[in-house]
């Protein structure tokens, strides 16, 4: 009976560490609810590990953990089951290293943890505290570098766990039948130990990754918008040349028109230095200096590649979208459509930017594009030799519309050799 009381006491203690976890780490969609029906699975798990089954008590463990995270807490299949694993694989760690060196120290056989009450309650308590250890430790690790729209080196994560877990079972079936001694003690507990070090060096390393990832990006935008800053004072400059120019010339033709004799030559004459004029009509003008530059140098470039870009932005400019955002977003899906236009047969890209109701501004890039892209299921996938550095850039876009709020979707149509992209973007900022 004291064991049943011991592991009541410890399945309420772990069920709570576990929403504890779960909360800080994921968030938990309503934490009446949550905690309610942790409560419950843990009181199942309680039932059927009263029931001394092992192997159904591992599945029955990772199946109610799993659910919990997915339903009762804000995260993605994936992270659901890369923490069930490592939830699984800590559980199991924690006892291979208590009760074996407990047994070695005490001088105890390691079937006395079943039969002797000091030794299940001390072995139970060494055990749940390096579980609770564990977790804050996963805690700390998860929460450093925590990117929703990054699932980075979760599967490696996964690999390993599992990897862990399965050595854990192998040795345990290969000790069936072996008299337990302080050498298969020592292998027990390795192993357990093994398995720690292997789960936390690979969550470091994926953060670790994350953070130079992070720092590519951050000095790809950094000099992205140097860039701008050069871009901007070439096209003032630019613009300040011409404006000269467009002076000196049209003094000139005022001077002609005046000395014609006929309306109907003036009108000629007009028609004629008219699309002149037109052509200093270079530098955009939405009220938004980045977008203006923006978009003077996406008409410079394509002017020099022969691309037809035209640009139609009616009652909106994007001013709700901070600078470093719309650099990031805007200079990566040009740069994409300005490689696909160019090497097809049409050469051509509009950019539209409309105020699409109340509360939201629709950009809408469509550009000429021969070729179908290469996607996995709905994900674009990059043609460029440096794949991954270049994929860097959609990731550039789906970060800056997460975290603006923002809906991007794209679209080919392989009859009109079309490709679209289009991003609803909110009036209100996420944070503001």
């Amino acid at each position: 009976m004291s064991k049943v009381i011991i592991d009541i006491i410890y399945y309420l203690v772990e069920a709570v560490v576990f929403w504890l976890f779960c909360e800080k780490a994921f968030k938990a969609k309503n934490k009446v609810l949550s905690f309610t029906l942790t409560l419950l699975a843990y009181a199942a798990m309680f039932c059927i590990g009263l029931m001394r089954i092992n192997y159904l008590n591992i599945v029955s463990t990772i199946i109610f953990h799993f659910l919990l995270m997915l339903f009762c807490f804000k995260t993605k299949p994936l992270i659901a089951i890369v923490f069930t694993i490592l939830i699984e694989g800590s559980i199991a760690a924690s006892e291979y290293i208590a009760i074996p060196i407990l047994a070695a120290i005490l001088g105890k056989h390691f079937n006395d943890f079943a039969t002797d009450d000091w030794f299940y309650l001390v072995a139970a308590i060494i055990s749940k505290s390096i579980l609770i250890l564990s977790y804050f430790a996963y805690l700390k690790l998860y929460k450093k570098h925590n990117n929703s729209f990054d699932n980075t080196g979760y599967g490696f994560i996964l690999l390993i766990s599992i990897s862990n877990i399965s050595l854990f079972m192998l040795i345990q079936y290969l000790s069936n039948g072996m008299t337990p001694n302080v050498q298969l003690y020592v292998v027990w507990a390795i192993s357990a130990i093994f398995f720690y070090v292997a789960s936390f060096l690979t969550l470091n390393y994926r953060n670790f990754m994350i953070s130079k990832t992070n720092q590519i990006s951050e000095l790809t935008i950094e000099n992205q918008k140097k860039e701008l800053d050069e871009q901007y004072f070439s096209v003032l400059e630019k613009s300040n040349d011409d404006m000269q120019i467009l002076a000196h010339d049209f003094k000139n033709h005022l001077s002609y028109v005046r000395h014609l004799d006929s309306a109907e030559e003036k009108d000629k004459y007009i028609d004629k230095v008219y699309p002149e004029i037109e052509k200093f009509q270079q530098t955009a003008s939405t009220g938004n200096n980045t977008l203006d530059v923006i978009l003077s140098k996406y008409t410079s470039i394509c002017a020099l590649k022969a691309i037809d870009f035209k640009t139609d932005v009616k009652n909106a400019n994007l001013a709700q979208v901070e600078s470093v955002d719309l650099i990031a977003l805007l200079n990566n899906l040009l740069d994409n459509a300005v490689e696909a236009a160019e090497t097809s047969a049409a050469k051509r890209i509009t950019l539209t930017l409309v105020k699409d109701t109340q509360f939201i501004d629709k950009l809408v890039i469509a550009n000429s594009c021969d070729t179908a892209p290469a996607q996995s299921g709905d994900k674009l996938l990059t043609r460029k030799k440096e794949g991954a550095l270049h994929g860097s850039g959609l990731k550039s876009v789906k970060k800056v519309c997460e975290q603006c709020g923002a809906n991007y979707a794209w679209e080919y149509d392989s009859e009109e050799r079309l490709f679209t992209t289009t991003v609803l973007m909110p009036k209100e900022q996420n944070g503001n």
